[in-house]
């Protein structure tokens, strides 16, 4: 997930098997033709709008507060469900990103899972030795 932009993307592999990749950008560019993971229920994709073309009509997006007012009034009006981003589905199948910090207690060891290059080739050192 990009913070300096709407970018966010997942892989769900499940037993060993990818069952899902989504790409925001590749979304919005092309389409998502692949069916939804169950972490997926009750969101929208960041590239799919939930709200009606007329929306916003008569309202500056330069007057924040007015956008933002009308933004809020129209999602619940019309009960527009939040869009969900990696960190959402991370959160629902493994581990909150957001939920982490100094005291953070865990057991167990991690697993880092690679790609067919990163089998065959290594993979860059990151921040902790593996």
């Amino acid at each position: 997930m990009s913070c300096g932009d709407g970018w966010t993307a997942w892989c769900i592999a499940e037993g060993g098997e990818v069952v899902r990749q989504y790409d925001a950008y590749d979304a919005e560019e092309h389409g998502d033709q692949e069916p939804a993971h169950p972490a997926e229920s009750g969101f929208l994709l960041p590239h799919q709008d939930g709200f009606p073309e007329d929306a916003f009509d008569g309202v500056s997006i330069s007057d924040t507060e007015a956008f933002t007012a009308r933004y809020h009034q129209i999602k619940e009006e019309l009960r527009i469900p939040d869009t969900c981003y990696a960190n959402d589905i991370a959160a629902r199948l493994s581990v909150d990103p957001g939920a982490l910090g100094a005291n953070t207690r865990i057991e167990g060891c991690g697993v880092l899972a690679l790609t067919a290059c990163g089998r065959e080739y290594g993979h860059p050192a990151g921040a902790l030795p593996l």
